[in-house]
């Protein structure tokens, strides 16, 4: 499977329902169960490799700023949901993850949601194959560290991402998911 074809099964979902619907979802799950167990594993392996060009300090950040809060399984949510949206968006959004503010988010704890493609391919793979091999037969993927050191200050937001930090910082929401943290609570 080429990116191209990637993208034309992508392009296939949004069309017909919500981004980062269950739809969508199901939908993406019943294209790959049509495809040879190789083609599912290519596209994993495509989805896979498009999380990592994707990540970015700044997209971590941007995040981080939508939320008001940040974890491993926001950020691979978010990255999906980019991907779900299309190649176009995709592209825009990790060149410049600034330019989220063009996007049609209102609420973005309501809207932003991709984990459904996470599990796609793996899910109908076992439908496919009746095996649970899947994760043996991917290609490694090498997710970027970032080394950048994290915003201290609202003004360092706003310097990072001017418009993202305008439509969505929330310092109260902030201090309020950091009061709600359970690990603190484990402490």
């Amino acid at each position: 499977m080429r990116r191209e074809e990637f993208w034309q099964i992508i392009d296939k979902t949004r069309k017909k329902y919500p981004v980062g619907s269950d739809d969508q979802f199901f939908l993406l799950e019943r294209l790959l169960c049509k495809m040879a167990p190789r083609e599912i594993l290519d596209f994993e392996n495509i989805k896979n490799a498009l999380m990592a060009e994707g990540s970015s300090f700044a997209l971590h950040v941007a995040t981080f700023i939508l939320f008001s809060e940040l974890s491993d399984e926001l950020y691979e949510d978010m990255r999906a949901w980019l991907i779900l949206s299309g190649e176009e968006v995709f592209t825009r959004i990790t060149a410049d993850p600034d330019s989220l503010v063009d996007l049609p988010i209102n609420d973005p704890q309501a809207e932003i949601g991709g984990e459904g493609l996470l599990f796609a391919a793996e899910q109908a793979y076992v439908e496919v194959t009746n095996r649970d091999d899947f994760y043996k037969k991917l290609d490694p993927v090498r997710e970027p560290f970032f080394k950048d050191p994290w915003p201290s200050t609202v003004q360092e937001y706003e310097a990072l991402l001017p418009r993202v930090y305008g439509q969505w910082f929330n310092e109260q929401a902030i201090i309020a998911n950091q009061d709600e943290d359970p690990e603190e609570e484990d402490e």
